[in-house]
């Protein structure tokens, strides 16, 4: 069975939707302004049956699989108002950190990151490093930017419910109660796309005031062999006062020569050391404790 493609005018690459997903489709085409992306890239795969397909994956305009780039705003491995609070304890103000966020995909994770050090620090006096390997997604990323940092609905209610700016949406998002709601540019602008490795980037990091490095849910799918030597270039290039944050995906994904917890051991190893704080509250309630933060 081929799926049809749905190609946006505004995008230059087709989209995939899965059998029975029509009137999907067509709400897609016919939203304004048009919703938030989900890129894909082409692996050349042709299944015979849709039965083949594993959970989330679709199939491109020429019957092939497409493994999805997706993020959310606001992920829920992650307390984020706890988070934003514990960086006003720490910083007196955003000037005084070097923000990144390493494979940010779709830029979904750079945004939430914005729109909290807005939302706590009230101002947008801070710049954003977001990077991705993909040097098509970054193109992607920086056209919509121009356009327009669009949130879909389930997104919005996200944002609004954990960085708790449902009292004050009008300062943060145009048409905040239109369908599809878009950043503020003031606030959207203080993200910056490039492409970037961050395997090779870390020799490249600012050291002249301490950074947060937002590189989470990607490790399973790093060279494992590298983890010890990059997590010790990291420790010690970073200053005092630095934090990295993972996901928990990092913690239990299925690593290819160490098993689970491989980074997060690899961090602890090297000198950092894991902090309660920002940690999601869908963790307070497991046997095990899934640390997002770790500082220097």
């Amino acid at each position: 069975m081929r799926i049809s493609p749905i190609t946006p005018n505004y995008l230059n690459k087709p989209l995939s939707f899965r059998a029975g997903s029509s009137a999907s489709a067509k709400r897609f085409l016919q939203s304004t302004p048009p919703p938030p992306r989900y890129f894909s890239m082409q692996t050349g795969i042709f299944p015979k049956s849709l039965s083949e397909l594993e959970e989330g994956q679709v199939l491109d305009y020429n019957g092939a699989i497409f493994n999805k780039h997706v993020t959310t705003f606001c992920r829920n491995d992650l307390n984020w108002l706890d988070f934003g609070k514990y960086l006003k304890e720490k910083f007196d103000s955003p000037k005084d950190v070097n923000f990144h966020v390493f494979a940010c995909s779709t830029g979904a994770e750079a945004y939430s990151l914005a729109l909290l050090l807005n939302r706590v620090y009230d101002t947008t006096d801070y710049k954003i490093d977001a990077s991705d390997i993909a040097d098509y997604m970054i193109d992607e990323n920086i056209k919509e930017q121009k356009w327009g940092a669009v949130v879909d609905p389930f997104d919005y209610f996200k944002i609004c419910r954990d960085l708790d700016l449902t009292g004050n949406k009008e300062k943060y998002f145009i048409k905040p109660d239109g369908y599809y709601p878009v950043i503020k540019p003031q606030i959207a602008n203080t993200v910056k796309f490039r492409k970037a490795n961050i395997i090779t980037e870390v020799d490249n990091l600012d050291t002249s005031k301490p950074s947060v490095i937002f590189c989470r849910n990607m490790w399973p799918y790093v060279d494992s062999e590298k983890y010890e030597e990059f997590a010790e270039k990291l420790y010690k290039k970073l200053p005092e006062g630095s934090m990295v944050v993972i996901g928990d995906f990092d913690h239990v994904g299925d690593y290819e020569h160490y098993g689970s917890d491989s980074f997060p051991k690899a961090l602890e190893e090297s000198g950092f050391k894991p902090s309660k704080r920002g940690m999601s509250r869908l963790r307070e309630s497991d046997k095990k404790d899934f640390m997002s933060v770790y500082e220097k």
